[in-house]
């Protein structure tokens, strides 16, 4: 019975918190029978539906929409290769670099000869392969393409002039051989089997030039280590003169990223010592693994820096770090927010992201790269249960509940951004450590805590503490938290000494919670009894302790299940 109570109390903790119907005096002198059953009538809340369902629905929405216009945006204009020419010979001036997009030809199980790769036709390419793509949606002989296998690349781009250009290749997953006019620029042994160990070279540059305003680009590409093959990467072209655009300033965004991130995890930990709030040092573990992971993608800072060139070890870094992450910033959500993040769904995620750990370590990652769309919709929960928590209170004009949201949102189309385009849905780059450091900053303006006040489902409850907790639900000041705690622990005392049959000095003993003295051979608990009457209350009560003490009543054996249920309720709300 209990089991019951508590799973549905947990997993719709986001949406079910009391509202009684019956009142009790503002100090409990006599509770009511701990047998009595506690009867519930629901009813749907329309205000939080709307709120808290409907609400964050539509604003993820809105992300997928407000990423997919500003890519489409962002594409505007820009010059795509059909049927395996790419036409730039009207290069802009104000146009620093130019992506190499469009229908490469595309050669299922074939190495060109790069003897002939400047003869051949590329128009009568049996296929065309749209880059930044993977192969995975093409047919061959009307078969749909395995994941794995090997093909070539080909691609003839027309430009204005024959100046020296720079062709920049970021790092890509999958294997590949490349020459560049004829000229071989890159030759990893794709014939040997692949070893989990190879090195991973980074992003390469190289200078050519044109012949005849031309640059004829071939790749051999293999992939036996990725779960698709292709490239999704960006591969870019720049005069020499503007090279500066693809080589300099794309590392410079991720050194910043990465250095703000780290400094904000610094601050946090400062700000966990003078404020006293432990849940920053899980905001802070949040911020380092962020800064750690924009040095990983991308330019891959990181990896030059350490001199790490073991592509496995590279993958298993870039992937681990982001499912180790998630958990530290649900638990920061959950410490921070109970109202609105049960403590199930922290644990459910942590053992998610430990599975996902687990395979990262034990898996290639041609396996472990599946796992990927797991951890983004258990990040989608989460974003789903933000929104209608930070849009609660921004509709109630609560102060600092926009700076949070708009942390927020910049975080979710992030997030969202990552998402497709890991889905190789839009040509974009990783933006989630960037989201992240926006929300982190817009956190430290807000020193406030989200505290749930409507509810979905509204349960009209006769048990004693109802009433209490949903009066300081109605109204979160510091004079109705004195109330609740002392009429909590009183209940809670009343629930010890008949399911012990001991009295409070007992309590005090054996939780190790509370100072026992000895006054002239009468053993008494003087701060105890102060936390039982509101009037007596220290200025600034002890309220982790006071959620302890609930606890540790709540986890002896004998308590009914009804009160165990409410007594959690009430701690959570001074756990945080």
């Amino acid at each position: 019975m209990f089991t019951l109570f508590r799973l549905t109390d947990i997993v719709c903790g986001y949406y079910l918190s009391a509202i009684p119907y019956t009142n009790v005096v503002s100090t409990i002198v006599s509770p009511q029978p701990l047998t009595e059953t506690m009867q519930l009538h629901l009813k749907i809340n329309p205000y939080v539906f709307l709120v808290r369902g409907v609400l964050p629905i539509a604003l993820l929405g809105f992300s997928v929409a407000l990423v997919l216009l500003m890519n489409g945006i962002r594409g505007q204009g820009a010059q795509k290769a059909e049927q395996g020419v790419l036409d730039l010979r009207y290069w802009p001036s104000n146009v620093n670099d130019r992506l190499l997009a469009g229908e490469w030809g595309f050669y299922w199980e074939e190495y060109l000869p790069p003897e002939s790769m400047v003869e051949v036709d590329v128009k009568n390419a049996p296929n065309f392969l749209s880059l930044p793509g993977v192969w995975s949606g093409l047919t061959h002989q009307g078969q749909p393409l395995p994941m794995q296998g090997r093909a070539s690349l080909l691609l003839c781009i027309l430009l204005p002039d024959n100046n020296t250009y720079v062709v920049k290749v970021p790092t890509l997953t999958n294997r590949y051989r490349l020459w560049v006019n004829g000229e071989l620029r890159v030759n990893d042994p794709l014939e040997q089997p692949f070893s989990p160990h190879a090195n991973s070279y980074g992003a390469r540059l190289f200078s050519v030039q044109p012949i005849n305003n031309e640059i004829v680009i071939l790749f051999h590409l293999q992939n036996d280590r990725h779960r698709v093959g292709g490239i999704w990467e960006r591969l870019r072209i720049a005069p020499i003169e503007r090279q500066d655009s693809i080589v300099f300033w794309p590392k410079v965004q991720d050194a910043v990223v990465a250095f703000l991130l780290s400094v904000a995890s610094l601050v946090l930990l400062v700000r966990t010592v003078n404020e006293q709030r432990k849940y920053y040092v899980l905001l802070a573990i949040f911020a380092a693994l962020m800064s750690f992971r924009a040095g990983a993608v991308n330019e891959r800072l990181l990896f030059s820096l350490l001199g790490i060139q073991d592509w496995g070890l590279q993958q298993a870094l870039e992937h681990g770090t982001l499912f180790a992450s998630l958990p530290f910033f649900a638990a920061y959500l959950g410490r921070r927010f109970p109202s609105y993040f049960p403590a199930l769904l922290h644990w459910l995620t942590t053992s998610i992201c430990g599975v996902l750990l687990a395979l990262v370590f034990i898996t290639p990652p041609s396996v472990y790269s599946h796992t990927v769309p797991i951890f983004q919709a258990t990040a989608l929960v989460y974003a789903f249960l933000w929104s209608g928590a930070v849009l609660d209170h921004v509709i109630k004009k609560e102060r600092s509940a926009m700076v949070l949201l708009l942390g927020g949102m910049l975080f979710i189309v992030a997030g969202v951004n990552d998402i497709l385009y890991a889905s190789n849905s839009i040509d974009s780059t990783n933006l989630v450590q960037l989201g992240a450091l926006g929300f982190i900053l817009m956190s430290f303006f807000y020193k406030g805590d989200l505290v749930k006040r409507d509810v979905l489902v509204e349960e009209r409850a006769s048990h004693v503490l109802a009433s209490v907790l949903s009066e300081y639900q109605r109204n979160s000041n510091e004079e109705h938290l004195k109330c609740l705690a002392a009429e909590s622990l009183c209940f809670a005392l009343t629930v010890w000494e008949t399911v012990s049959g001991k009295n409070k000095i007992a309590l005090a003993e054996e939780s190790g919670l509370w100072r026992v003295t000895n006054d002239s051979g009468t053993l008494k608990t003087r701060t105890f009894d102060k936390y039982l009457k509101v009037d007596m209350l220290p200025k600034n009560p002890r309220y982790k302790l006071i959620a302890k003490t609930l606890r540790y009543i709540a986890g002896i054996e004998g308590v009914a299940d009804e009160d165990v249920l409410w007594i959690e309720r009430v701690a959570d709300v001074y756990d945080r």
